[in-house]
């Protein structure tokens, strides 16, 4: 995932600043822009943006009325929606998963437990959106046409 920053003028020496406590005054920038990969994330995420040739790696947690950390009864299934454009490699106990991104457009990851810890079934269910962008270059070919007689 991408995070980036465009600034100029007086928002680039704060940004500058801010981000990698450079002084921008003797500098001479006019503009920046500054992409910072994330590779931690922690929280509530509900849409992610990865390149077609990046994976993340994903997990559940299941919480309680009151948000404290809470249990699930079996092990939970996941789902990507279309599996031409993700896969997911699912953990044996099924509280995590690695999705590894093939092609690009827009697909859901769907996970489903059961949190009735006893005999009985609660469906519970977490989704999270995922963009598949087209990847960074990485190599850059010439292609040469036909060679031709100049015309005079």
């Amino acid at each position: 995932m991408r995070l980036i920053i465009e600034a100029t003028g007086a928002k680039l020496r704060e940004v500058l600043e801010l981000l990698f406590g450079w002084s921008s005054k003797a500098a001479k920038i006019s503009f920046c822009r500054v992409t910072i990969n994330i590779q931690t994330i922690k929280g509530d995420i509900m849409a992610l943006i990865l390149s077609n040739t990046q994976e993340v790696d994903l997990a559940i947690q299941p919480l309680d009325k009151r948000g404290r950390p809470a249990q699930v009864d079996g092990v939970p299934e996941w789902a990507a929606s279309d599996p031409t454009k993700a896969t997911l490699v699912v953990a044996e106990d099924g509280l995590s998963a690695v999705l590894k991104a093939l092609d690009n457009g827009t697909i859901q990851v769907g996970v489903v437990a059961d949190a009735d810890l006893g005999e009985g079934v609660q469906t519970i269910t977490g989704l999270l959106d995922v963009e598949i962008v087209g990847g960074q270059a990485a190599t850059l070919g010439i292609i040469a046409g036909t060679p031709r007689e100049q015309q005079i």
